[in-house]
């Protein structure tokens, strides 16, 4: 996943969930769901930097149960 964002072919991670998260709550579940604990150098609750080269940006698609990361090279 990390060399697809690099090389700009994920600009965005899209996932669903049956019980309702925040903004926050979705962040981590993406954090957990892809193993990156140890690779994340700022968390800032919506907001994380992995391994100070790409920004994660958490967000909803209308509701709590859509989720949606954007990704951005730093």
């Amino acid at each position: 996943m990390i060399e697809d964002i690099l090389n700009g072919k994920l600009i965005e991670y899209n996932f669903t969930t049956i019980e309702p998260m925040d903004n926050v709550w979705s962040m981590d579940k993406f954090i957990k769901d892809f193993d990156l604990a140890d690779r994340v150098t700022l968390w800032d609750g919506t907001y994380i930097e992995i391994d100070n080269v790409i920004g994660c940006h958490s967000g909803g698609n209308g509701d709590f149960y859509s989720h949606k990361i954007k990704f951005e090279i730093l």
